[in-house]
């Protein structure tokens, strides 16, 4: 667990193994006072629902998920569609990309396009 700031598992993600000092501020449980914890309602956040099943696919499904969340993202930022247009999005793109069990870096290129074009023709 960690303070909400993306300074540090961005450090780590660089740097891994290494561990290098950070200026987030640590967490203090104190401060937090109390966690709940809960199991998700997948058909409310359809967006974790979908990279939970991209991720138990494997291949590439994982990459289309994440590319069809930027692409919709972007979108949503440019005022072009809803908020809650993301997560049907992002839940369909399966149905368009192909499945690579085994993907290539040029498959994992393409991918990216086609999730791209999915999100472009849903919402163009």
């Amino acid at each position: 667990m960690g303070s909400a700031d993306m300074r540090m598992p961005i450090q780590l993600a660089l740097i891994y193994p290494k561990r290098l000092p950070c200026p987030a501020k640590k967490l203090s449980l104190f401060d937090v006072g109390e966690l709940t914890f809960a199991h998700t309602d997948e058909d409310t956040f359809v967006c974790l629902a979908a990279a939970k099943r991209a991720i138990a696919m494997g291949g590439n499904a994982p990459c289309a998920v994440n590319c069809a969340n930027e692409a919709a993202v972007k979108l949503f930022l440019e005022d072009k569609i809803k908020f809650l247009d993301i997560g049907e999005a992002v839940a369909g793109i399966m149905e368009f990309v192909k499945f690579i069990e085994a993907p290539s870096l040029e498959d994992i290129f393409e991918t990216q396009k086609a999730a791209e074009e999915y999100i472009s023709k849903k919402f163009g």
